[in-house]
């Protein structure tokens, strides 16, 4: 057993698990300290079965939990950070956990917005005001026989339990890799069809397509920068978490901005 508690600070120094191998311990709980990672492997923590994490800080990315002998898992006051490779992270590792019988958090946020996962071993799991996660497909969780959402709000018709028995590990990985595949090249079109509505010389027939459009009114001309403002990676506004345009910035990137989210999201 190993338990790490400190006292609460705002930017605590950072421990890195991933580099160091502790081969015997079964039991590990940290509370008030600052993680790289959440990176608990069989390389590293191979015999561990229970792991518990409250108030952790720093940049806590990637999440990746591969862990055969793994029954519980608790965590509260606590978030993830990701990156466009570390999408799907919480349900892929916790799918690398087939032992996992018990999953409870309490404000474990930011749990991402493509989670797949099988559960074998699953009995129960509790989400408790898990805010920012807006996707959890359980695939196949036989032994699942409790399950609490209460007040994750975001999590909404995101939320899938399925009983596909076939499903297993190797179907997670395929279904994040097509996820993300499918994702590029939505975001490869929105981008065109953004650039296309940039282009300043070729105003008038861009002009008379948004009067069509009811864009804009008969009498205007269609106005808008050449290059996009830099908040406007907004072909994901809703399944990527990005802030939508300010009004502020001009109605012409606010009407693109819907446009390109609308491309993005077919």
């Amino acid at each position: 057993t190993l338990e790490i508690r400190a006292e609460y600070c705002d930017s605590p120094e950072e421990l890195e698990f991933a580099e160091v191998c502790f081969p015997a311990l079964t039991r590990l709980t940290l509370s008030c300290v600052g993680l790289c990672s959440i990176t608990f492997t069989e390389a590293n923590t191979p015999l561990l079965q229970d792991l518990s994490l409250s108030n952790i800080e720093g940049s806590v990315c990637p999440f990746r939990l591969a862990l055969p002998d793994l029954r519980t898992f608790d965590a509260e006051h606590s978030m993830l950070g990701e990156r466009a490779i570390d999408a799907g992270q919480f349900g892929l590792s916790l799918s690398r956990c087939p032992k996992l019988e018990h999953f409870k958090s309490y404000k474990f946020r930011c749990l991402g917005d493509i989670n797949y996962c099988v559960l074998p071993s699953m009995k129960s799991m509790n989400f408790h005001r898990s805010e920012c996660t807006t996707h959890l497909d359980i695939l196949n969780a036989p032994q699942l026989t409790s399950i609490s959402l209460q007040a994750a709000y975001e999590l909404g018709d995101g939320f899938k339990l399925r009983n596909l028995p076939n499903a297993d590990l190797a179907t997670v990985e395929n279904l994040i890799k097509a996820r993300s595949e499918a994702e590029k090249k939505a975001r490869n079109a929105a981008t065109i069809e953004d650039n296309r509505w940039r282009d300043q010389s070729n105003v008038k027939a861009l002009t008379k397509e948004a009067i069509r459009r009811q864009w804009i009114e008969d009498d205007d001309t269609w106005e808008i920068t050449a290059t996009r403002p830099e908040f406007s990676d907004y072909f994901s506004v809703e399944s990527l978490g990005v802030t939508p345009p300010d009004p502020s910035d001009g109605f012409s990137e606010e009407i693109l901005a819907d446009r390109c989210h609308e491309i993005f999201e077919k």
